[in-house]
């Protein structure tokens, strides 16, 4: 889950559909959650009422399009390596920290994730933590760019908890801290 309040580059449609595009679904599923998960492209899975394969149609692993996306979208390669441009007056980078639970998958996950995202510019910083203890700083306060966590959705396929915008607070389920009111509409 992004959260796009606590990072500018995270507002721009084009940073999350170029990290989308970087992210090698197949390679996670395949190596790291063999025959326990299966590879998503957005909130409505696959069997779920409302899902529509044809939205992502085009939602495949192709780095070189992301890269052509950050490119066009003006973010440039610095001297390390990590994309960045000027919005404003402030020089932002594509350098993101990742809450992830010390869990072995989810550690596992977020290091492919680092790995595929360093492909286009994109710095990755993990930052580890106990369940309990990110429940208690990082969840309840919503204080993250982005958080690794597994959702089960497969014997209640309702997505209510994890966008409505009543549940962007703690103890609310929506991490990406989502607000649409048409979406909030719909999944009423």
């Amino acid at each position: 889950f992004f959260n796009q309040g606590t990072h500018a580059a995270l507002k721009e449609l084009d940073v999350r559909r170029a990290l989308s595009m970087t992210t090698n679904r197949e390679s996670i599923v395949s190596n790291i959650l063999p025959r326990q998960a299966a590879p998503t492209f957005g909130p409505i899975l696959p069997g779920i009422e409302g899902y529509d394969a044809s939205l992502y149609a085009n939602e495949i692993f192709k780095p070189e399009e992301a890269q052509k996306i950050l490119d066009d979208a003006k973010w440039t390669l610095g001297d390390d390596g990590v994309r960045e441009k000027m919005m404003g007056r402030t020089k932002v980078r594509l350098e993101f920290e990742l809450i992830v639970p010390q869990i072995p998958f989810l550690m596992q996950t977020a290091s492919a994730l680092k790995d595929d995202w360093a492909r286009i510019g994109v710095k990755l910083v993990m930052v580890p933590g106990n369940t309990s203890d990110l429940n208690e700083s990082a969840i309840k306060t919503r204080n993250y760019h982005a958080i690794l966590f597994g959702n089960v959705l497969k014997n209640n396929p309702d997505i209510f908890a994890f966008w409505h915008s009543s549940e962007r607070f703690f103890p609310g389920l929506n991490l990406a801290v989502y607000e649409n009111r048409k979406v909030d509409s719909l999944l009423e």
